[in-house]
């Protein structure tokens, strides 16, 4: 399986749709099919951006390990398969958002596509950048936890000698 990787900023136009960057359809094998399965991500404020083929691909995956007789794994199915729409590059490399998206986690005019794995995420850009810097404080965080617990590890081996 193909990683998708990038992050890409996108303006979505008035009737609803952006432009797909170079950057990322580069990384996708268009010349058989140039539609796209998308769906509202399941435990997060975002939408999720297959190529069709892989999507098909993880389908197939998922549907091969579920076990139908367990109905949380029968339920977890269904979830995914509901409420995913196919849509269409068009030929100047744009792709549509179906409006009921929109209505559920409020697109906007700015956008940030992530690879992530074997698909994109398509997330609101002023949330995208909160995201980033929880990130980065939490980044900060973690070295200064490294840099406390390096110079307790070295204090240590200097009281042991």
């Amino acid at each position: 399986m193909k990683h998708l990787i990038g992050n890409e900023h996108c303006k979505v136009d008035t009737n609803g749709r952006f432009k797909m960057p170079k950057k990322l359809l580069e990384q996708l094998d268009l010349s058989s099919n140039k539609s796209f399965a998308i769906r509202k991500k399941l435990d997060d404020q975002c939408l999720e951006l297959f190529h069709y083929n892989g999507f098909q691909e993880e389908m197939e995956v998922i549907t091969k390990q579920i076990n139908r007789d367990s109905s949380e794994e029968e339920e977890a199915l269904f979830y995914a398969l509901t409420d995913v729409d196919v849509i269409d590059l068009d030929a100047s490399e744009r792709l549509p958002l179906p409006k009921r998206f929109d209505e559920e986690i409020g697109t906007g005019n700015d956008i940030v596509i992530r690879g992530v794995g074997n698909c994109f995420e398509i997330r609101i850009a002023a949330q995208y950048e909160k995201r980033n810097d929880e990130r980065k404080k939490n980044e900060k965080a973690l070295k200064q936890l490294r840099s406390k617990l390096s110079k307790a590890y070295k204090d240590n081996e200097q009281k042991v000698q």
